[in-house]
């Protein structure tokens, strides 16, 4: 898996080098000043956020399958009540893999195999049907077997503190923030590894200094983005996890706190079937979400506090 990371990392890194190289050749004076490096790895950034932003978009709009009018109703009471603006703010049911709910913009998917609140939704079960038929044929038993844990922890207590998880996203624009980070981390690991392409290039000469610059280039992009997962995305998860305990009963809290631990435990045994570095370093650090044990850990406190 880190393999593939880093092959990712690389192909991307390239991709962006070959337009440098380019810009290089037409103008090198220029393009190793501290203007030239400083105007393109603006661009750069500015990339990178767009095609973030325009990938979001294209899977927000890709989903289809709204809740009928007796769902859709109960969806809109609970966005009311958490102060949000129904009008603004969209469900759909969707396969989120292991996450069982995820915010796009202003909207809202709800893994309509894991939610046992939307069973008899009809758009449900399309929804169901689809994943059954496109998705679980090609996912490996180890992860069925994480997706089972799931579905049979899920109480529908939790359930609703996990949808007003998601809407504490959507209320502070974090997938926005997301993308404005990513564009930012972008910019900033060009204008590094530029700026050390600027010093190498005498003594390395043209083809010595792209090597090293691009292998840099993966090495900062990576560790850039795992420093704002750790700094950043898991403050967004704690934060949307604080807005939902505003409007959640101390009873829902405790639930999702039950669910939290026990979907830790599948999650860790799912893990240990890869030999992957990865997998052994926090988990707020390789995608920003917090463990299962801390987040039922602090649930708790606020549960008390009910």
């Amino acid at each position: 898996m880190l393999f593939s990371i880093l092959l990712q990392q690389l192909s991307g890194v390239i991709n962006i080098a070959i337009f440098f190289i380019s810009f290089y050749y037409f103008s090198s004076r220029f393009a190793l000043s501290i203007t030239g490096i400083f105007l393109y790895s603006l661009l750069v950034g500015m990339y990178v956020g767009y095609v973030s932003d325009a990938s979001a978009r294209n899977v927000s709009n890709g989903l289809t399958f709204a809740p009928t009018e007796l769902y859709s109703k109960q969806f809109t009471d609970e966005i009311v009540n958490c102060g949000c603006d129904p009008e603004s703010v969209c469900v759909r049911y969707a396969h989120t893999d292991d996450a069982v709910a995820m915010t796009f913009f202003n909207t809202i998917a709800i893994d309509s195999m894991a939610w046992s609140s939307v069973q008899d939704d009809p758009e449900a079960l399309k929804a169901r049907e689809l994943i059954e038929k496109t998705v679980i044929p090609n996912v490996p038993e180890n992860k069925k077997e994480l997706y089972r844990a799931i579905q049979s922890n899920l109480s529908q207590n939790a359930q609703k503190f996990i949808f007003r998880h998601e809407l504490g996203h959507v209320f502070y624009n974090d997938s926005s923030n997301r993308i404005l980070r990513t564009g930012i981390v972008g910019a900033t690991a060009t204008g590094i590894t530029l700026a050390i392409a600027y010093h190498l290039m005498p003594v390395l000469g043209g083809l010595g200094t792209i090597v090293v610059s691009v292998g840099v280039g993966v090495v900062v992009d990576l560790l850039l983005s795992y420093a704002t997962n750790f700094f950043f995305k898991s403050y967004e998860e704690k934060r949307a996890d604080i807005f939902a305990t505003r409007f959640s009963s101390k009873e829902e809290i405790e639930a999702v706190a039950d669910f939290f631990e026990t979907y830790e435990d599948s999650a860790q045994k799912y893990r240990e079937t890869f030999n992957s570095v990865l997998f052994r370093l926090p988990i707020t650090v390789y995608n920003g979400h917090i463990d299962g044990i801390t987040r039922a850990h602090y649930l708790r406190e606020f549960a008390q506090l009910k």
